[in-house]
Formats: structure tokens, C-alpha cells, sequence
């Protein structure tokens, strides 16, 4: 490989780790860090923007960047019936495609376990699945038209403000069915992801590696 074109290689990576924290200030970024010209900086993320790794929006002297979705896919399941976790899991798989064997093991722990709480405590009708990819990250959002988690442990353990359940999961082995659940999915898959989310009602619980 030229020294030119591995010199490239290194900048564009460099963008991708942080043109999410830095959406308006990447050029300069990449100017400093390599030391370039920040016309050189901008010819970089012009390529990566015809590329369509990279969206551009606001003009010259405004103009921030954020990643392009490369991929999406959204499918609504039906909950009852014979629906499984697994039947889930391997249709989004065939999304996410090819990745390292690890990383392949934490999105199956992850999504099975999540949406295996939504089958067996939200008592909703329905939940959406959605997947999309960039160059710099895949996110899965589940959704569901259920009772909600948060309400739901509030009621099964009496406590006084649903804020309070947030605080009881974030511990760990804490479950509304004992005899069926561990309590520990949602806490090992918030601290297998790079950042997890739930949002409940009013109520937003937050991990980030």
C-alpha cells in the first residue's frame, strides 16, 4: 500500500471516530491532528460525502457532518402466538451481516433478551424492530405498545414512583417474574453495548460503555 494512500486511510478513520462529537469542527480537527491545510481537511470529507459515507448540511462556512444511513430495515411482529425471540433475532441477523464472532454474540444476547421481555411482560399487541447502519455505528430500537417496563415494575412491586424502578434495575436481578427470569438481561445488555436506551412513559434509563 503507498504511503499517499494509507496516509487517506488514516484520515478517513479519523473522521469516522469523531465526526459524532464534532459535527461542525471536524476539519479543523483533522487539520490539526495530521497537519493539513483545512482545504486538504475538506477535500477528505467532500470525498466521503460523494462517497455517502458522510451527510453535509448548512453551507461552506457552517457546515456540519453526520453519518449517512448505509442501511435500514424496520419490521413490525405481532406478539402471541408462536412468536419467539430467536425468529427475531435470526431476521435481523441477516441484517447486521458479517461481523466478528464476539460482536455477532453480544447483538444475539442483547436483542434476545430484550425482546424477549417485551413477549413475556409488556402485554402490548405489537412491536416494531428497526436496524440501521453507518460507517460509525448500528443501532436496533425495539418499541412496543405495552403496559411499559417502568410502570409495569412499579405496580408489580408497589413502589411509590416509577423513577424508582429505574433505580432497582440498574442493580441488577431485579424481575416481576421470578420464577421465569433471572432480573439480569437488561442489566448485562446495558453494559455489553456501546450505549443502551429505554425510554418508558416519562421515564429515560441510560448506559454508556
Amino acid at each position: 500500500m503507498s504511503t499517499i494512500r494509507r496516509r487517506g486511510e488514516e484520515i478517513s478513520k479519523f473522521i469516522v471516530d469523531n465526526v459524532a462529537d464534532n459535527p461542525a469542527g471536524i476539519a479543523a480537527l483533522v487539520s490539526v491532528k495530521f497537519e493539513i491545510s483545512r482545504q486538504a481537511a475538506n477535500k477528505h470529507l467532500k470525498r466521503m460525502v460523494e462517497q455517502g459515507v458522510l451527510c453535509a448540511t448548512g453551507d461552506t462556512r457552517n457546515r456540519q457532518y453526520s453519518f449517512c444511513a448505509l442501511k435500514t430495515w424496520e419490521k413490525t411482529y405481532l406478539l402471541g402466538g408462536s412468536l419467539t425471540e430467536d425468529v427475531v433475532w435470526r431476521e435481523l441477523q441477516e441484517q447486521i451481516g458479517d461481523l466478528p464472532d464476539n460482536v455477532i454474540d453480544i447483538w444475539h444476547y442483547g436483542i434476545t433478551e430484550m425482546f424477549n421481555n417485551v413477549i413475556d411482560h409488556s402485554g402490548g399487541k405489537k412491536a416494531v424492530v428497526t436496524f440501521e447502519k453507518t460507517a460509525g455505528f448500528s443501532t436496533v430500537l425495539i418499541s412496543d405498545d405495552g403496559v411499559g417496563i417502568f410502570r409495569k415494575i412499579q405496580a408489580a412491586l408497589k413502589f411509590h414512583d416509577e423513577r424508582h424502578s429505574v433505580l432497582e434495575l440498574a442493580k441488577g436481578k431485579l424481575t416481576t417474574d421470578p420464577d421465569n427470569h433471572t432480573g439480569e438481561g437488561i442489566f448485562f445488555s446495558s453494559r455489553t453495548f456501546d450505549q443502551f436506551r429505554i425510554f418508558s412513559g416519562a421515564v429515560f434509563f441510560a448506559h454508556d460503555f
